[in-house]
């Protein structure tokens, strides 16, 4: 399983590393702006992504079981990182398809 590369960058640096061939093979997840990463990975998603590292296919239940919290906001949670894609269905739930997930701010000035 790889890690997951979580970033800010703008449009044109996503076309240009990728004119490049720059991040072959490795997976990458970039949000525009600090603000877009700050409210689609809070405190409570990056708790659900930490949990189900390396566990494979999970139902909603037993995300929420996993993370101690109430099913329904759990369930919110993972809609919400299905829908932007940092999760995967599954046959019978959700799947983190990564070992570990590394966010990298490579311009401290883009989170302020």
């Amino acid at each position: 399983m790889k890690t997951l590369r979580i970033n800010i960058a703008s449009q044109d640096d996503i076309i240009a590393d990728f004119e490049a061939g720059r991040h072959l093979g490795e997976p990458i997840y970039s949000f525009p702006t600090w603000e877009a990463l700050h409210s689609a990975l809070t405190p409570n998603r990056v708790a659900i992504l930490a949990a189900m590292k390396d566990k494979g296919g999970m139902t909603m239940r037993e995300v929420s079981r996993l993370v101690k919290r109430d099913f329904r906001p759990v369930h919110a949670d993972i809609t919400a990182l299905v829908k932007i894609g940092l999760l995967d269905r599954a046959e019978d739930g959700v799947i983190f398809p990564y070992a570990d997930v590394h966010i990298d701010i490579p311009d401290i000035s883009k989170a302020a």
